[in-house]
């Protein structure tokens, strides 16, 4: 909050109007102190979208461009400007994108331009102020610094996704034991027993997905998505789990894959003769059936797997793996997708707790919906999954 009315008072001093303050969507940013500031201060409050590079951490301008981009940052440990300015006290000096200070820049800006006030839009990232500009960087033939700086990142960042790029999306990490039992909706200890097995009693079980235990709950997409079958059988009373390991088992060995219920050759007429043969011969109970026999003689799926179904997308090509969930149905627009939001529950790429979190300090839902670019029905649809999801944690 001080930055920011420092911030003001500086730019006043100079005949800078700042009209819209652009944030992040930082807790800090959400709550209701920084709220009552914008209020105070008669700023408009404008976010950066999530996950879009081209917003994410600039600011935006509001009416005309003010005269230079400039970035600074506050520091518990204030410094006295050299040019003794008290008034802008920061850890580091802060410049502009051609090595400027502020005050010389806004100093060139008053000699080059009419004697009117601009007007600015200022941006707060987590801890950082930025004033944006739209006006072209002069070329240079050296790079800067920072240019150098952010090549570096891009190859690191380049490096890791050639690397995540190795591994197959079933097998990619995405999850811990706490997120997933969170999104899954069940105990963590009961998807550690899903995992790692349990040993109660004397008596040691089984991993209901996993061929043998691995050292660590921690899952990949194909684990989540198996898992999502199993949570299925939660409706359904007295099934016993080691017979779903012996479905899920079968299924891996007779189709040579890791991960049999993210494929949809296990649901199509194949998977289903194979799946029918495994419980026939092992002799599972029936209410562990993926698969069952209609009237005609035909295979059918049981209600679990035609539940799972509803909510999963498969591939149209290649192995035609698991690629979506919709943990409210299809007719829903909230999704779960290993490369959108880092597998997070989503909106069109927004996750649906930064919504919701809005929407609870005090946003109203057309100001929410059109900040991030959503239909109302939309926003709707994640805030009815957030506020579901919150009472079944809370029970």
């Amino acid at each position: 909050m001080e930055f920011s009315r420092r911030a003001r008072w500086w730019f006043a001093q100079r005949g800078i109007n700042i009209t819209a303050a652009l944030t992040d969507n930082g807790s800090c940013y959400r709550s209701h102190l920084w709220r009552d500031e914008l209020k105070t201060s008669g700023l408009k409050h404008r976010r950066t979208r999530p996950y879009r590079p081209q917003t994410n951490g600039k600011g935006a301008s509001s009416g005309s461009t003010g005269p230079c981009a400039m970035s600074g940052h506050t520091s518990a440990r204030t410094a006295q400007r050299p040019n003794g300015d008290k008034h802008l006290q920061t850890g580091s000096t802060p410049t502009t994108i051609t090595g400027a200070t502020p005050q010389s820049a806004a100093t060139h800006h008053q000699r080059q331009q009419p004697p009117k006030a601009s007007q600015l839009a200022v941006g707060f990232g987590s801890g950082v102020g930025r004033i944006a500009r739209r006006k072209s960087r002069p070329e240079s033939s050296a790079p800067r610094p920072s240019a150098v700086a952010d090549r570096d990142r891009s190859d690191h960042c380049a490096g890791y996704a050639d690397q995540m790029s190795a591994l197959s999306t079933l097998d990619q990490p995405l999850y811990s034991a706490s997120l997933a039992a969170e999104y899954l909706q069940v105990p963590k200890r009961t998807l550690g027993y899903w995992l790692e097995g349990v040993a109660r009693d004397g008596v040691v079980y089984e991993p209901v997905v996993r061929p043998a235990p691995t050292g660590t709950t921690d899952l990949t997409w194909g684990e989540f998505v198996e898992c999502w079958y199993v949570r299925q059988y939660r409706r359904v009373h007295e099934v016993p789990m080691r017979d779903i390991r012996r479905l899920i088992t079968g299924l891996r060995e007779e189709l040579g894959v890791a991960y049999p219920l993210a494929h949809k050759k296990a649901f199509v007429a194949a998977g289903r003769r194979l799946a029918f043969k495994i419980q026939q011969e092992d002799e599972l109970s029936p209410r562990s059936w993926m698969v069952v026999t209609a009237p005609d003689g035909q295979l059918g799926l049981s209600t679990i797997a035609e539940s799972f179904l509803e909510e999963v997308d498969f591939s149209s090509e290649g192995d035609r793996i698991a690629v979506r969930i919709s943990p409210d149905g299809h007719h829903s627009a909230v999704t779960i997708q290993p490369d959108i939001a880092f597998g997070a529950p989503h909106v069109a790429g927004i996750r649906t707790e930064n919504l919701a979190e809005l929407v609870e300090a005090g946003e109203d839902l057309e100001s929410v919906a059109a900040d991030f670019g959503l239909s109302e029905s939309d926003l709707r649809a994640a805030l009815a999954y957030e506020w579901r999801r919150s009472r079944v944690a809370a029970a």
